[in-house]
């Protein structure tokens, strides 16, 4: 399990300044343009084909998600990793899943937006994510996972968090703790 926070890991921070680099050497210089309006989009970390940790890169150009009916967006604050990322990064046979990728199941964030048809009350909740997704699958296998600045969600896949659990703590859960549940209870 490899907790992440997108908003203030120093990694990431490492991770977008080498991918900058190389950016401005293969254009030359930066431009210097502003523009004049934002852009919507966000940092996240993709899988772009299966194979090993070359095909994982940042992109910072990903579209930011809007709640659509039924869905709240989530800013993400701490996401944990899994054996389940490394299955999604390698491939699986008989396990079809789209690329790019965003990886990451276990997610622990603040509610940002709402769509129509959930109650407002939802907006600045603590909330963590549950990973399980209709009609059967994982966040970061069958759809986008967490290691992302936000991320739009049914609403019903939402689970207030009390004050008293970080984030951090929060994320290690779902699919973790499912994983160690079944293994000590169910398989004995």
């Amino acid at each position: 399990l490899v907790l992440f926070d997108p908003m203030e890991s120093k990694f990431l921070d490492h991770l977008v300044a080498h991918i900058m680099a190389e950016s401005v050497t293969s254009r030359g210089h930066d431009s210097g343009i502003r523009l004049p309006f934002r852009v919507v989009a966000m940092r996240a970390v993709a899988i772009d084909a299966h194979g090993g940790l070359e095909q994982i890169r940042l992109r910072t150009d990903w579209p930011e998600p809007t709640a659509g009916p039924g869905q709240a967006v989530v800013t993400v604050k701490a996401c944990g990793l899994n054996y389940l990322d490394i299955f999604v990064l390698q491939g699986m046979p008989g396990l079809p899943v789209t690329m790019p990728r965003i990886p990451g199941g276990d997610i622990a964030g603040v509610v940002h937006s709402v769509g129509s048809g959930v109650g407002r009350g939802w907006v600045g909740r603590r909330v963590l994510i549950d990973p399980h997704i209709k009609p059967g699958g994982a966040l970061g296998e069958h759809a986008n996972g967490g290691l992302c600045e936000r991320i739009a969600i049914e609403a019903e896949n939402l689970i207030h968090m009390p004050d008293a659990v970080t984030f951090e703590q929060a994320a290690a859960l779902p699919i973790a703790y499912g994983t160690a549940y079944r293994m000590m209870i169910t398989r004995g």
